[in-house]
């Protein structure tokens, strides 16, 4: 069963499982609160969602 592109993510993610990926190995450089940053950016300008799981754990997901 393939992943779904669009399941909500968290920034430790996109630093540690993201900067293995092939053409995002920069991602190693950034700080964890500077991913966070961008992630906030990024909701701002509704590119990304807010999606608050029940243990209260943030995750972001892409807008539809």
């Amino acid at each position: 069963m393939g992943r779904n592109k669009n399941n909500p993510f968290i920034p430790n993610r996109i630093k540690e499982w993201g900067s293995k990926q092939d053409g995002f190995e920069q991602l190693r450089a950034y700080e964890l609160h500077q991913l966070c940053e961008a992630m906030r950016e990024l909701v701002a300008n509704e590119i990304l969602n807010v999606v608050v799981r029940k243990d209260g754990n943030t995750l972001y997901k892409l807008a539809s």
